[in-house]
């Protein structure tokens, strides 16, 4: 088997495990979800917050009720900016129009989005929220970029190497 090909089965797969940690975040009942934000939320308090243990229950509780929404919508954010960088990573190795490029990995990204937001619709105390798409679209918008950006800046260091080689044999 080409290397091509291992390369492109491998990225793949990764994304389609990706999708599946999402599916699995998502299948979550409400209850469930909460309490794992709130424990994440927590942690995050206490990282920010200097003295966050001296404080009392009740002025934690507000710390903490301060940043939960932030938190949620973050983790929105970030799953989706790991799988646009996935993506883009997996349609790397196929010949795309540069606007493709970037196009097709938010594509993808925003329509399982939508598929999630769906998902969570028949999940116990879960919601199909617009916004939430919306967020998970400017993840993947942004990790894309970023992916995109870091292969374009990474080719331009690589072919300077090689014109500086060929200048310098030249002399």
């Amino acid at each position: 088997m080409k290397l091509k090909h291992i390369d492109r089965i491998v990225s793949a797969v990764a994304v389609a495990l990706w999708m599946a940690v999402i599916f699995w975040f998502s299948a979550q009942n409400g209850q469930s979800s909460g309490s794992m934000s709130a424990g994440i939320t927590q942690a995050v308090a206490r990282f920010l917050t200097p003295g966050f243990d001296s404080l009392s229950p009740l002025a934690q509780a507000e710390v903490v009720e301060a940043l939960h929404l932030f938190v949620r919508k973050a983790a929105h954010f970030s799953e989706y900016a790991v799988l646009g960088v996935l993506t883009a990573n997996a349609l790397r190795t196929y010949r795309l129009k540069h606007g493709l490029r970037f196009l097709l990995p938010v594509a993808v990204c925003f329509l399982y989005a939508v598929s999630d937001e769906v998902h969570q619709y028949f999940i116990p105390q879960r919601a199909c929220r617009a916004f939430d798409v919306f967020i998970d679209t400017c993840g993947a918008v942004t990790g894309a970029a970023v992916f995109l950006a870091a292969g374009y800046v990474l080719r331009k260091i690589k072919n300077r190497g090689k014109h500086d080689d060929t200048q310098a044999s030249a002399e």
